[in-house]
């Protein structure tokens, strides 16, 4: 660290961030959950697989995706919107909600989640998702 208007030279290192915990699992804010959209088959994930894949890998019930500030799905949305958006890719849903399209060069979506807690459980952040489109 260099302040100019002191004469005084300090060094020193980055403490790691504190782990948070849900439900047996650990992670930091250094962390982050690395999702596949495409499938083996070339296909790309659906709104409903993407939740169910955080259901089956990580034992999490999603309640909340966003991406880019925008809300792709949340618990709250009106049922016929979310009826809608489960059979859509995730790439398609943001590309129609930021009126878009999704460049070439984007290689991932940086996507927010939120899970579902049970009564008393500490409401925790969770890591951020890379959504390899």
């Amino acid at each position: 660290c260099i302040n100019l208007a002191v004469p005084l030279f300090a060094f020193s290192e980055p403490v790691p961030p504190a782990p948070r915990k849900f439900r047996g699992k650990e992670w930091t804010i250094w962390d982050r959950f690395d999702v596949q959209g495409i499938k083996p088959d070339g296909k790309e994930m659906t709104l409903a697989e993407f939740l169910d894949y955080f259901k089956k890998e990580h034992d999490l019930d999603v309640i909340f995706v966003a991406c880019e500030g925008w809300n792709v799905y949340a618990g709250h949305l009106i049922q016929k919107i979310q009826e809608e958006r489960l059979p859509q890719r995730l790439s398609e849903i943001v590309a129609k909600l930021s009126k878009k399209k999704i460049e070439e060069h984007v290689k991932a979506l940086k996507i927010e989640i939120d899970c579902n807690s049970e009564e008393g459980e500490e409401d925790v952040d969770f890591p951020t998702v890379y959504y390899r489109i």
